[in-house]
């Protein structure tokens, strides 16, 4: 996304960006195609279920003045809501391809869905059209999607599996579930009527060992939704049908038995995928958080990017996105060239690792943007004016450096 050092200048690059990205032959939709292509022929990395995490974003964009589409978000806070859909692999919990996004701006939801903008709509109502649309696409595998807290809403639950959709959802404490078909009691409560057994270690830091603990019961969700009420004014209570869903509990505790972390999982995957499965895709589920890691930084900054609309952002965002497909099939590619081109990276990157671990993505794809440009280079410079340059460099170093001492 930056200039390279051939015979364009800055402004050059710059201008070419902004007419691609303006251009209305340029879609959100026709950009995502490639993704979606990659997906489908690396769904081989999925045994059973293609894993689809979604989860949002926020983008601020306070400062950026001429971006004239932008939504309030907080409290003196403007820029847009990114909401991803990544596909990751049921194996191990690799990151695939982004196979979805929808950005929330004034003007409306500009998706890789449809080709035009779509009208408002909550964050949490897209997520059904998106399933729909990740069916459509046929990835081969049935897909599972894994949601975060903040989609625990029973209006939801009931839309998604009124569609024969498959969910994992991390869900609060607090609401109130039916148990053996007569016992209503909070779901906190009735998690604490589970059986938990162990299932794995978990490494907690590299001189702490945990142990993860896990259980399961069939609980039934029937409480009313709360939905805006027409206009827009106040809120409405909406009865609805109960769903039956299977309660995974996950505890991760220390050897003295104390509680790291506790998560309250619903879900209405098949019996047949056990409690110890369920409870390992939600701890993968984490994975989207090195794709906004990804986007974000490793040179890339996304928070810090000139486009001066939505539709703008997203195209760029999704010509960004290939890169990050890139790097995580370098991560996890072998053969002692691909090792070699890894240390390469993180040579060029300038980025330090610790020892038990050669490389993270974001160093690899910072010294990515370093060899581009090197690459570059080398197409409009022999390796001799190079040198030259180099010398050049240095030699003005040190006839404008600091005086040298007396004692030098």
């Amino acid at each position: 996304m930056r200039a390279l050092p051939g015979e364009g200048t800055a402004f050059a690059c710059t201008q070419a960006a902004y007419r691609f990205y303006a251009n209305e032959a340029v879609s959100p939709k026709r950009l995502a195609e490639p993704l979606v292509a990659c997906a489908r022929q690396m769904s081989s990395e999925c045994e059973g279920f293609a894993l689809v995490i979604q989860d949002q974003s926020d983008l601020p964009y306070t400062s950026h003045t001429r971006k004239r589409d932008r939504l309030p978000m907080h409290t003196h806070m403007l820029g847009y809501t990114l909401l991803t859909t990544l596909l990751i692999s049921d194996r191990d919990g690799a990151p695939v391809a982004p196979i979805a996004m929808s950005l929330f701006a004034a003007d409306g939801i500009h998706t890789t869905r449809e080709e035009q903008v779509q009208p408002t709509a909550i964050d949490l109502d897209e997520s059904l059209a998106t399933m729909r649309h990740v069916a459509a696409l046929e990835l081969g595998k049935p897909s599972v999607f894994l949601f975060d807290r903040e989609w625990d809403s029973i209006h939801h639950l009931r839309a998604w599996a009124g569609d024969e959709q498959r969910f994992v959802l991390r869900a609060r404490a607090s609401p109130r579930v039916v148990v053996e078909e007569r016992r209503q009691m909070a779901l906190g409560k009735a998690a604490e009527e589970v059986e938990l057994r162990p299932t794995q270690a978990i490494a907690l830091s590299p001189t702490l060992v945990g142990q993860q603990f896990v259980g399961e019961m069939a609980i039934e969700i029937e409480r009313p939704a709360v939905r805006p009420a027409e206009g827009g004014r106040g809120r409405r209570r909406e009865a609805g049908e109960r769903v039956a869903v299977r309660l995974v509990v996950s505890e991760i505790r220390t050897p003295d038995e104390g509680v790291v972390a506790r998560w309250l999982l619903v879900t209405n995957v098949e019996a047949e995928i056990s409690a110890e499965t369920i409870a390992q895709w939600y701890v993968w589920r984490w994975k989207i958080e090195s794709y906004f890691k990804l986007m974000k930084g490793a040179g890339q900054h996304l928070e810090q990017w000139q486009q001066e609309s939505a539709e703008a952002i997203l195209n760029r965002l999704l010509v960004a996105s290939m890169s990050a497909v890139v790097v995580w099939h370098l991560a996890r590619a072998e053969g002692r060239e691909v090792e070699g081109l890894r240390e390469l990276l993180i040579r060029l990157s300038g980025r330090q690792m610790r020892r038990e671990r050669p490389f993270t993505e974001p160093a690899l794809m910072a010294g990515f943007g370093v060899l581009l440009a090197m690459l570059d280079a080398l197409e409009h410079y022999s390796l001799d004016q190079l040198r030259q340059m180099a010398r050049t460099a240095t030699m003005g170093l040190i006839r404008y450096g600091p005086p040298p001492s007396d004692s030098g």
